[in-house]
């Protein structure tokens, strides 16, 4: 998911256009954000399509 990023973060690391300390907080930062991107995923994964029991469902005739 994050894979180009990661990848690009490495690359700007590896080149030293960023201090080592700013680099370690933004690897810390996506990996956050993809740790939860995915359980928002899993979650929504887990939900089923239609729940006609809420009270904004909108049937389509």
């Amino acid at each position: 998911m994050f894979a180009n990023w990661k990848l690009e973060i490495l690359l700007v690391g590896d080149l030293d256009l960023i201090e080592k300390g700013e680099l370690s907080i933004l690897n810390k930062d996506i990996a956050e954000t993809e740790r939860i991107l995915k359980t928002m995923i899993k979650s929504l994964e887990n939900k089923p399509l239609a729940q006609t029991d809420h009270p904004y469902y909108i049937v389509n005739k």
